[in-house]
């Protein structure tokens, strides 16, 4: 595709920020884009679902196979990750044989996918970047139980009102376009492969349509014979009348014998055919029906009766004709008699396999000879169900040996040739050498099925692999085995610091010491970025299982050289035990084998943890979290609480600490430390806490209109709404919303969050402290901050963590802890503020001490906003 043809794609961004189109509106627009496509070439049909799954998936990446059923499959490319770095659509020839390979990644949600270097698909630069990621989305395109391609999507995320019903559809619609393309391709195919093979046949073949308005046949194809026979050459022919070839006397019986084949199979009959030169030759027809694209045609075999009557073409002259076909033609054309047994091969057909064609012998025997001894019994499979006429024409692929003594693969297609009384007399096809095509297959087989970094089996062909063990072993009832899955530990920092190539030295490195660590027998793959799977079916009990854990554990903690430096690399390993009584999948075991190297890593790594059911339960506690909490916000589930803030001074409350509560509609009210985490990693943090800034503004405008205007309320930020640049700015819009004075206000960060990245922490407070609200660090002692970094800190407030008011007055180093950060902050002119007072004790030292603030249960708990605002009016009575 020229430069300049290239039509610049939308920005992902710009798909965000468009408006959500409802389900019923993506239906009609899917169905008329792709059914407008039905009738249109394949390069419009798979340009324009590309357009559709451009408009409707925000990923980085697209890749649409469809198989067409012709030797070859069509891939279409959709880079949508920057606008100056394209390849538009490119044609990649592969085998059909490949789709069962592509259809088998629809078993996984993901899997990953890479080319062995030095390979020719390599030089179609954006598949090999496409297959190099390591995570792709499969969705694949089903008709009935057939899959006619797929779609393969990297960094995959769905735009509004993509259902599961718009799913559906799209399958569906794009299944009905590929089918009338397939139609519309093997019909052709059809029409060449019959002009092909025919074209060297000694009798006149026609290919008619019927002309209902003239009540005639129009030519449409007709081979050498033909013309020849009568005389004409074939500008002068095609798409003439067929009523132009015959005895007007006899033109009427012939059209209704004609017609009458429309509701039969095949009809043969004698007649006068006309020459161009006026004359006449008796002659035999042998006509059938046939469809094409879906429409009704003739094919018509004529053959000169007064030629073959006088003895003008004997049959041994037939035969040579034959023969001098083959010799003049330049494509692996092959002729074999089915009376005599020989073979006649074109030039084209030895000289693919390097011989000379009097070295070739004639006879098909010696064609066996040549056939690879594992496709012979498929070679001779196909032939037999075509001449026993149980399939329409004769096709395998098959490996052949050359003259060099290498194997070459072979597409071959043949189809039966009849004589008058329709009996099969020979069979003629042509042989296409696919070399190149398969080797290309085998590259992607390959690649789709390992590693190209370890050449390890990727998680795909472990599957594959376990799946077949456990199969085999099913009636065996004391067959039992283990499953492991290691986990390098701290990977990405060692990638960060001696790059890429130190990265796969040392994924080498632990795949070379992990195989020296199992059986021969046994299945050992790289699974995921950092992540080896082993399935060890020597091991039948927890404590053999945990022997080999503690093998892995010191091999691969052996010294690692890595430019120059040396270090001891650990892993994490997660082991589960197959169940003799009740079989599970192999899905199941990878699966418990992963949740169990989540908690060994969970605890620091280098160490290994065995499955057990109360993992996989806490995994499913977090699923049904997960799902719920994406629902959680549109259905108003949050609410806030609000814990007082007494003041030492006035013994008033100075304001509340908001906390985001969640109301499950089974649950009841879920803990923070429940659902926080978990929001946090699925990114719904961000949502969680803009909501909580915007509920805490206007409660203070509510505050303030009732007369409570000096009251402030603290809201806690996490990690990531801290690493967000649009933080000064949703504060900022949030406050001037409700007309509220800033300082109302009071943002609390932890001192952990404040310590990750210095430079930033201090450029978005001095941001916060310009709009006018108050900043606080929160659980103050329990990080790891530097005093001498504190004094940067453009904060009001320091609150000291109640792990350290806990045992006052009775611990004498919490105490000194105590007055050491009121003494800090004294000096540094910043308010103090004690959590978790909960005894009179505490409260009566903390007054004595200089702290300015305190709150916990001794206050209360806290409430919602209804007893909130009664304490404001009515205050809190301390507890004597």
């Amino acid at each position: 595709m020229k430069e300049a043809q290239k039509k610049p794609m939308k920005p992902v961004k710009e798909k965000e920020e468009s408006s959500p189109r409802s389900e019923e509106a993506i239906l009609k627009s899917m169905t008329r884009l792709l059914v407008k496509a039905r009738s249109f070439s394949v390069y419009t049909l798979t340009k324009n679902i590309r357009k559709l799954l451009a408009d409707y998936f925000i990923c980085d990446h697209i890749l649409l196979f469809i198989g067409m059923d012709h030797g070859t499959s069509l891939i279409e490319s959709a880079d949508l990750a920057g606008a100056d770095d394209r390849s538009g659509e490119l044609t990649f020839p592969v085998s059909k044989n490949l789709f069962p390979v592509l259809t088998a990644l629809k078993k996984r949600p993901y899997a990953s996918g890479e080319l062995p270097p030095g390979q020719s698909v390599q030089e179609h630069n954006f598949l090999s970047r496409f297959i190099q990621k390591e995570k792709i989305h499969i969705l694949p395109i089903r008709a009935s139980t057939d899959t006619l391609g797929i779609i393969v999507f990297h960094g995959l995320a769905y735009s509004p009102g993509i259902t599961p019903a718009v799913l559906s559809t799209l399958n569906a619609l794009i299944a009905r376009c590929i089918l009338a393309q397939k139609r519309k391709l093997l019909n052709a195919m059809e029409i060449d492969l019959f002009h092909d093979i025919q074209n060297f046949s000694p009798y006149g073949i026609f290919v008619l349509k019927p002309d209902h308005n003239n009540m005639d046949f129009a030519i449409i194809r007709a081979n050498k014979s033909a013309f020849a026979m009568h005389g004409y050459l074939n500008e002068e022919l095609e798409g003439s009348s067929f009523s132009r070839l015959q005895n007007f006397l006899e033109w009427l019986g012939t059209r209704g014998k004609i017609n009458s084949l429309l509701n039969k199979q095949i009809q043969v009959f004698d007649c006068q055919q006309k020459r161009r030169d006026g004359s006449f030759f008796r002659a035999e027809l042998n006509i059938r029906r046939i469809s094409i694209r879906g429409e009704a045609y003739i094919l018509l075999s004529c053959s000169d009766l007064s030629r073959r009557n006088a003895g003008m073409l004997p049959y041994g002259l037939e035969e040579a004709k034959y023969a001098l076909s083959t010799q003049a033609s330049n494509d692996g054309y092959w002729v074999w008699n089915l009376q005599t047994k020989v073979v006649h091969y074109s030039p084209r057909w030895s000289g693919m396999l390097g011989y000379e064609a009097c070295e070739i012998q004639g006879d098909f025997d010696y064609w066996d000879s040549l056939t690879h001894y594992e496709d012979l019994p498929n070679v001779r499979a196909a032939l037999a169900k075509h001449l026993q006429n149980e399939s329409e024409s004769f096709e395998i692929e098959y490996r052949i040996r050359h003259r060099d003594g290498t194997w070459r693969w072979m597409l071959c297609r043949g189809s039966t040739i009849h004589d008058q009384n329709q009996h099969t007399t020979h069979i003629a096809g042509i042989q296409v050498d696919i070399t190149k095509q398969k080797q290309a297959e085998l590259s992607l087989i390959y690649g789709s099925s390992h590693d190209s970094i370890t050449g390890l089996p990727n998680r795909m062909l472990f599957s594959e692999r376990l799946r077949t063990y456990i199969d085999t072993m099913k009636d065996d009832g004391q067959a039992q085995f283990a499953v492991f899955c290691v986990n390098i530990d701290r990977f990405k920092p060692i990638r960060d610091t001696y790059g890429q190539s130190g990265g796969e030295a040392l994924l080498k490195e632990i795949a070379l010491r992990l195989s020296r660590c199992i059986q021969s027998e046994d299945i050992l793959a790289r699974i995921g970025g950092e992540e080896f799977a082993i399935a060890s079916f020597g091991i039948h009990t927890v404590s053999a299982a945990v022997e080999l854990t503690y093998q892995i554990l010191e091999c691969t903690a052996a010294p690692v050289d890595m430019q120059r430096d040396s270090f001891h690399p650990s892993v994490s390993i997660g082991l589960t035990i197959s169940n003799a009584q009740h079989p599970q999948s192999e899905e199941v075991l990878l699966r418990d084998a992963e949740t169990a190297m989540y908690q060994a890593r969970a605890v620091g790594g280098a160490c290994y943890a065995v499955f057990n059911e109360a993992m996989h339960q806490q995994n499913i506690s977090i699923l049904r979290i997960e799902e719920d909490l994406k629902h959680a916000m549109e259905n108003s589930e949050f609410e806030l609480f609000f814990q007082p803030l007494l003041s030492l001074h006035s013994h008033t409350i100075r304001g509340f600490e908001a906390l985001n509560r969640w109301r499950h509609p089974a649950r009841g009210i879920i803990s923070p430390v429940e659902y926080i985490p978990i929001a946090e990693k699925m990114g719904l943090i961000l949502d969680i806490g803009k909501w909580t800034l915007d509920q805490t503004c206007a409660q203070l405008a509510k505050w303030r209109a009732l007369g409570h205007g000096d009251v402030c309320i603290a809201i806690n930020l996490s990690g990531r709404q801290m690493d967000s640049e649009d933080l000064p700015g949703l504060v900022k819009d949030a406050v001037e919303k409700q007309g509220i004075c800033p300082e109302m206000l009071e943002i609390e960060i932890t001192e952990s969050t404040a310590m990750r990245d210095f430079e930033k922490t201090i450029r978005i407070l001095g941001q916060l402290r310009e709009i006018g609200v108050r900043v606080s660090i929160d659980d103050f002692g329990t990080g790891y901050s530097s005093l001498s970094y504190l004094k940067h800190f453009p904060i009001n407030t320091l609150k000291i963590d109640q792990s350290f008011i806990r045992d006052i007055p009775k611990d004498p180093k919490n105490i000194s802890i105590v007055n050491a950060i009121i003494a800090l902050a004294t000096s540094l002119q910043l308010e103090v503020i004690a959590e978790g007072v909960e005894t009179i004790e505490q409260y009566t030292f903390l007054e004595k001490t200089g702290c300015h603030y305190i709150q916990g249960y001794l206050l209360g708990r806290p409430v919602d906003v209804e007893t909130a605002t009664k304490l404001l009016i009515e205050g809190i009575a301390l507890p004597s």
